[in-house]
């Protein structure tokens, strides 16, 4: 049995179901799920939905959207979890360009990978006796990461990404970085940063041409040219096979039946 809620008071039993400390301010479901239990009336559902959308506390305490926001590219390896088809279903939908790396070859996402291995060294210093608890530590070692500033860039992470430092806990006891004046309106920091923020790419880019150039010449001081023609007989690395103990990295031979680029080709 339940009680056919007259108009009369329908605002208390939200009220008391929904915006007390006792309801706790859940979203429709929850809302509604705890009403029907109780109450019942014409068009409930489409009431309570209403309602939960014109609670001023449950629109200021929502979760902001993704951090960065939708990406135009994505680049991946070909790991099960960025083919399958959820994924790339997601990839269509958001209009996302879905770009892979080449097998076995760290150097077709360098980036990343010349990151990892910064964060595994780092991880190690601070995870090498227990080991099972790395994830404790990854929180607080990206966040010195993000404050280091970068050799390339000339730049930290936080103040290519944010546009500004953000403060340390060492910054609670001596004083962080001076608050801009009060007395600057919104649209002139909105310039201000937008002008920063160009300078400092600007800066970056320069830095990064410097740095660009001489790994080039690190690379290509034991960079050997190496080119088949079709029709030619070659072994192949194989990686998982040459970390196994006894076992020959090399296999083979294969006949080169295409090539697709400059640097790749159909075997």
């Amino acid at each position: 049995m339940q009680l056919v809620a007259p108009v009369e008071i329908r605002d208390s039993i939200f009220e008391h179901l929904h915006t007390s400390r006792t309801a706790g301010h859940f979203g429709r479901d929850r809302t509604l799920e705890t009403v029907s239990r109780r109450f019942y009336w014409p068009g409930m559902t489409d009431t309570l939905t209403r309602w939960c959308k014109s609670c001023d506390l449950c629109a200021r305490c929502k979760p902001g959207p993704s951090r960065f926001g939708c990406p135009l590219q994505l680049h991946s390896d070909m790991a099960q979890e960025f083919e399958g088809k959820l994924f790339t279903e997601v990839c269509r939908l958001l209009d996302i360009k879905k770009t892979r790396t080449t097998p076995y070859r760290p150097c077709s996402n360098g980036l990343v990978e010349r990151f990892n291995r910064t964060l595994k060294q780092m991880l190690s210093m601070y995870a090498h006796e227990g080991k099972l608890d790395w994830d404790d530590h990854l929180p607080f070692i990206l966040m010195a990461y993000r404050a280091s500033e970068h050799k390339s860039t000339g730049c930290t992470p936080n103040l290519m990404m944010l546009g500004r430092e953000v403060d340390c806990p060492i910054d609670l006891m001596v004083g962080g970085v001076p608050e801009p004046h009060t007395d600057i309106c919104t649209l002139e920091y909105v310039e201000w940063l937008r002008t920063t923020m160009q300078e400092t790419f600007q800066y970056a880019h320069k830095h990064l041409e410097v740095a660009a150039k001489s790994q080039e010449i690190t690379y290509d001081r034991n960079l050997k040219s190496r080119e088949f023609q079709i029709g030619t007989w070659v072994w192949r690395w194989y990686p998982p096979k040459a970390g196994l103990k006894l076992e020959l990295g090399w296999t083979g031979p294969y006949l080169v039946v295409d090539k697709l680029s400059s640097l790749t080709y159909k075997i």
